[in-house]
């Protein structure tokens, strides 16, 4: 199950970016999973649709799975590839960083720390902290805005 304590964190859409959207646009949703993804399609980093995309991501590939060292590195694999092939299918103007870090749920703690300089009107980040009863899951996707003040530029 996805922690609360898990949401998205950076800009939310403003209201001007909401009133230039189109039409919202339906993707599919994984085979099995209670969430359907409904993205909105204008050109904002939407924490929402992020975060749908990291839940289903990780829920399709852990659900019900113990931990084990020997397939950390493909459930990794697995779990970024999804995200990176469903962000792209956003058709948003952004370059996408996905990370994700699994460990044994052990005592051990973990700290991490991020900094970014960049535009925070355009830029945003989602982190998701999602677990079961062997490991922890953290997975952070960084949202970088290509030249969107002239749209001619992306052709």
């Amino acid at each position: 199950q996805i922690t609360e304590d898990g949401a998205c964190r950076g800009r939310g859409r403003t209201a001007a970016a909401a009133a230039a959207a189109a039409t919202a646009r339906a993707a599919p949703a994984f085979t099995g999973l209670a969430e359907v993804m409904e993205f909105q399609s204008d050109d904002v980093f939407s924490q929402e649709d992020v975060d749908t995309i990291v839940k289903n991501a990780i829920s399709s590939c852990l659900t019900d799975v113990m931990y084990n060292p020997k397939k950390v590195n493909d459930w990794i694999n697995t779990i970024v590839d999804s995200c990176l092939k469903e962000l792209q299918s956003l058709n948003r103007p952004f370059k996408y960083i996905v990370t994700c870090v699994i460990m044994q749920k052990n005592g051990a703690g973990m700290n991490t720390a991020a900094t970014m300089f960049w535009d925070t009107s355009k830029d945003g980040r989602c982190v998701m902290n999602w677990s079961n009863k062997t490991m922890h899951v953290l997975v952070t996707v960084y949202g970088v805005a290509v030249n969107i003040d002239n749209p001619s530029e992306l052709d």
